[in-house]
């Protein structure tokens, strides 16, 4: 019940966030700026819960598809509003001792977020959560020791075989120098679909934020 209600406040806050920014949206307004490929690689492990309720971590996944476009609105020098449409790919790494396992899951996203810090300056910290689709994955399977001959791929493209198709997430991300800094998301969903495991398994996302920040001028009355 308590994932049911996280997922659903996750979501409607994305979807009226992103609907107010639309409406306040003016081509003359000097207060909204975007910006395009603030993402750029990112590193994800994986929190997952064994039907014995022992906990584990995975290991660390390298992603480089991360791309997309924000929307940047100031509310004054401190706090401002961040809208967000992105494509990403968030995967996973297991094994089982025998096994290695390779997951990919290509994402559409919304996020919104809210800015607080020197919005002018180097310093800035955004809290905020989105709802990634997933219209992609990629499987990957070797024997350890044999991944020549042994290895297996499989693609599938908007079905939930595999991967849970919607994951709400929240994030916090830190930049500086208007060109750098890291965000850590928190997918609060199984990143598995339901019939093909039991496990539960929350993915943790680094990414790197390489874009730059649009600088943007408050309005003088």
């Amino acid at each position: 019940m308590k994932k049911i209600l996280l997922t659903s406040t996750t979501c409607l806050l994305a979807i009226t966030s992103f609907a107010l920014s639309l409406k306040k949206f003016n081509k003359n307004d000097s207060k909204v700026k975007y910006s395009f490929s603030d993402e750029g690689m990112s590193f994800t492990t994986a929190r997952a819960v064994q039907p014995s309720g022992k906990i584990q971590w995975n290991n660390i996944r390298f992603g480089m598809i991360n791309f997309g476009g924000q929307r940047h609105q100031k509310l004054n020098k401190h706090f401002g509003m961040l809208t967000a449409l992105d494509v990403k790919n968030v995967g996973i790494a297991d094994n089982d001792g025998t096994s290695r396992y390779r997951y990919n899951g290509y994402y559409l996203g919304l996020s919104t977020g809210l800015k607080i810090g020197q919005l002018e300056g180097d310093h800035v910290v955004t809290l905020g959560g989105g709802l990634d689709w997933a219209f992609k994955s990629k499987f990957k399977k070797w024997t350890i020791g044999d991944k020549r001959d042994s290895k297996t791929k499989d693609r599938e493209y908007f079905n939930d075989v595999k991967l849970n198709p919607w994951n709400p997430y929240v994030f916090v991300s830190y930049k500086f120098k208007k060109q750098y800094g890291v965000k850590v998301s928190y997918y609060t969903n199984n990143y598995f679909a339901s019939s093909y495991t039991t496990q539960q398994v929350n993915a943790l996302n680094f990414t790197l934020l390489m874009g730059g920040m649009p600088k943007v001028k408050v309005q003088k009355k």
